[in-house]
């Protein structure tokens, strides 16, 4: 405790007169205190303090997700939480709202002081902040009623992530607090008649809505993809190796995961993920997306696929190679006819030394499986494709054992800063933003990665309805 003190900074705030009971406290937080912290939060106050601590919808979703999702996911460590504004005074008021009363003991603030200190909001967002109350004051029935009353939003295992759902929605904070309306509970009522108080709306920072971009000038209807339903826009199938016969854990990739699924369904994208597929799953592929396509009115198909690889070809988990062609000409079936294809592949595809603290997708030892022969049979059977490769052939790509691939994580972060183009446009982004990484083995040389993609598509592909004007 004597270190703790020590160690803190000085903090003001305008609370009023203070009585001879109050003191102001002194809040000290450091970077390097951050990992022993974060593992004595359980699973829901780790949703709690997300929710309320990251201001950005999809930022907050992703957290909260990878929270629920893998127990050991550093959620304050792995998202930098020292790079927030005032975040060392954000992060004890979070404590506080989320009512961590022994960790607030531990660095040395009593709840009276906090609850003085934190009486009206200060650093987290005040909308924010309400609508964690609402979660607060809901009864399970309650609950249950809202997400029954909400048939376009997936029921959640925590209502913080199903209102950040919502959150991402055109209108989404209208159709909430509609139906919050319909409960006709007063407490809540009163919440809500706060948040639509013109004083709080800009406290919240939404993430783009999926509102209908209008049609480039210079580009006719039949120059672009239809989106068809803008509630169902496509299906994705994830596929990842994680353990494949002979070779090393993929570690890291379901972070991938975690982050492609959050950010396929923000355009509202249905996810369906495998994990350790063997070779014959991917001889019934072209059946089995047939099933699951016919059952939604969609207008674009995702095939993404994480695994070790050698030129033209990925493993399965079974240890068997599959050639890339192979995989493209089952995408050759009944239910994508003159749909757009995208298929991504997150695989190494050639033999370059491993790097300190990163995993290459790269096995150890491989057998072909016929790829020579099949490579040449299908090349010529497919259109309206987009293939991204995470690297081109001769070399490996790059994954982070913690964080996940470089590539893929700078897919989903190109697809939420530049939502609004064309996926080629967004795959030439995240191009960029690969290459920009880097690894220095000395000081005269360093390693990038350098993703390639090639087109069959033979209109504009742009994940958001387009109005034809």
């Amino acid at each position: 405790m004597d270190r703790i003190n020590e160690r803190f900074e000085d903090i003001s705030f305008d609370a009023g007169p203070i009585s001879s009971r109050e003191r102001n406290f002194i809040i000290f937080l450091e970077p390097d205190m951050i990992p022993k912290i974060e593992h004595r939060f359980e699973e829901y106050e780790k949703v709690s303090f997300a929710f309320l601590f990251f201001d950005d919808v999809y930022s907050s979703l992703r957290v909260c997700e990878k929270s629920v999702n893998n127990r050991n996911y550093n959620f304050m460590s792995d998202n930098s939480l020292e790079e927030h504004s005032n975040w060392d005074k954000k992060f004890i008021e979070c404590l506080f709202y989320v009512q961590h009363v022994l960790l607030l003991l531990k660095l040395g603030i009593g709840m009276y002081d906090a609850q003085r200190v934190f009486k009206k909001p200060k650093f987290v967002s005040k909308q924010r902040l309400l609508l964690y109350k609402i979660c607060e004051n809901l009864s399970n029935a309650e609950t249950l009623q809202l997400m029954e009353s909400i048939p376009s939003i997936s029921p959640e295992k925590y209502l913080e992530i199903f209102i950040l759902r919502i959150l991402s929605l055109e209108n989404g904070l209208n159709l909430f607090i509609s139906s919050l309306l319909s409960l006709n509970n007063p407490v809540i009522n009163s919440l809500l008649e706060d948040i639509k108080e013109d004083s709080c709306s800009d406290n919240i920072k939404l993430t783009p809505t999926s509102k209908k971009l209008p049609r480039p000038a210079n580009l006719s209807a039949d120059e672009i993809y239809p989106i068809k339903d803008p509630n169902n826009v496509g299906l994705c199938f994830i596929i990842n190796e994680v353990n494949i016969k002979g070779e090393q854990k993929r570690d890291g990739s379901t972070e991938d995961v975690s982050l492609l699924i959050s950010t396929m369904k923000y355009f509202n994208i249905n996810v369906k993920d495998f994990t350790d597929v063997p070779k014959k799953y991917f001889d019934d592929l072209g059946t089995i997306i047939d099933i699951h396509f016919k059952e939604k009115n969609y207008s674009v198909f995702f095939l993404i696929i994480m695994s070790h690889g050698k030129p033209g070809v990925i493993l399965s988990s079974d240890d068997k190679a599959v050639d890339i062609n192979y995989i493209t000409s089952k995408l050759h079936c009944k239910s994508l006819h003159k749909i757009p294809k995208v298929l991504i592949i997150q695989a190494c595809q050639g033999d370059i030394l491993l790097v300190e603290n990163l995993a290459t997708d790269g096995p150890s030892s491989l057998q072909f499986d016929q790829a020579t022969q099949v490579r040449h049979k299908f090349r010529s059977h497919i259109s309206d494709l987009l293939i991204a490769m995470s690297t081109v052939t001769g070399f490996k790509a790059f994954r982070d054992r913690k964080t996940g691939s470089w590539f893929v994580q700078a897919l989903c972060k190109c697809m939420k800063e530049h939502e609004n183009e064309c996926l080629l446009s967004i795959i030439t982004y995240t191009i960029r933003e690969v290459k920009a990484q880097s690894v220095s083995l000395d000081k005269t040389c360093q390693i990038i990665q350098q993703p390639e993609f090639r087109s069959l598509l033979e209109k504009k592909l742009y994940l958001k309805p387009i109005i034809n004007n």
